[in-house]
């Protein structure tokens, strides 16, 4: 597979290269929504536009402190009941115009897509998606993605991901996802999101 100047330029910079969701088992996923319907199959995934900056994982043990006769806690004495799954929480980066501009050759530095968030004007922006075709971020990535946290028709559960990025490999279901939509074109449609996804862990059965 030929590489894009984006993955060139990562690999040469000894970045990972794009972090994705790994399909864990076979889902059929209704949207009601929209009306569409998503056929994931194992090992299918869904490569994110721009890496996670950071990420985060958390991990809880549960204790139960005993207390005293006087209602008070005892610092000696407890229990240990079990340990919580372990969560990863991270936000995710989409722009309609991104991948246009990467294949156009613009530097990553500086490309429109971000310039527009803070400098450019509404009619820099109608000029720009004229010059670059603008993909759209709702059906390519968003839709995808929310279809993770919805049961499967076959398991009555949301499909069993991996996140793979570099050397993390998480697996486990996604419990949530909070879209952020941060700029729109003339016509209303969102042409950048913010993405806040959380996985819990868990293997499979």
């Amino acid at each position: 597979m030929q590489h894009n100047q984006l993955e060139m330029l990562l690999e040469k910079e000894g970045i990972p290269q794009k972090a994705c969701f790994l399909l864990q088992e076979n889902a059929v996923i209704e949207d009601v929504i929209t009306g569409n319907t998503i056929y994931w199959k194992t090992n299918d995934n869904i490569t994110v536009q721009l890496n996670p900056t950071s990420y985060t994982i958390k991990k809880n043990t549960n204790f139960s402190p005993k207390m005293n006769f006087g209602g008070k806690y005892n610092k000696n004495y407890g229990a240990f009941q079990n340990t919580s799954p372990k969560t990863l929480n991270m936000t995710l980066l989409f722009d309609a115009f991104f991948e246009a501009e990467q294949k156009s050759g613009a530097k990553t530095s500086n490309t429109l897509s971000f310039q527009t968030e803070s400098i450019m004007g509404e009619s820099s922006v109608l000029t720009a998606k004229q010059q670059y075709k603008a993909i759209d971020i709702q059906k390519v990535y968003i839709e995808k993605i929310m279809s993770l946290t919805s049961l499967s028709k076959d398991t009555l559960r949301p499909p069993l991901v991996t996140f793979q990025y570099g050397s993390i490999h998480f697996t486990g279901y996604v419990t949530s996802v909070d879209v952020t939509y941060k700029r729109f074109d003339k016509e209303g449609e969102p042409i950048r999101a913010e993405i806040s996804l959380s996985m819990k862990e868990s293997k499979k059965e």
